[in-house]
């Protein structure tokens, strides 16, 4: 997991680590350190280019690079920067939609 500054200080040596196939990194608790604990917000622009070097340099290891995404349009977004291994929301959330879309065909 490459939720804080140290870790991310630290991702060229966890990188490295014989056994480790990919880093992971949840985008919310990632901007809460970036921040210095100021937000959570996954959405910040702040945090494109450290995301950015994570999946990089990554790749520049041969290694996967995950993230979570709560929607698709985050899904796109964080492929773009170069994750390849992306979980969609969850299944609380996909509960929910799944509700919601039942509902409004029942008022249809």
């Amino acid at each position: 997991m490459i939720e804080t500054r140290a870790a991310y200080e630290a991702l060229d040596a966890i990188l490295a680590v014989d056994g480790i196939d990919g880093v992971f990194v949840g985008p919310a608790d990632f901007s809460i350190a970036w921040s210095n604990g100021l937000e959570a917000n996954p959405h910040s622009e702040d945090i494109v280019e450290p995301l950015t070097q994570i999946a990089r340099r990554a790749a520049a290891h041969n290694k996967l690079a995950g993230i979570y995404a709560p929607n698709s349009t985050f899904a796109k977004r964080y492929h773009a920067l170069g994750y390849r291994f992306i979980t969609l929301a969850s299944d609380s959330g996909y509960l929910a939609a799944g509700a919601a879309t039942m509902l409004k065909a029942w008022d249809e």
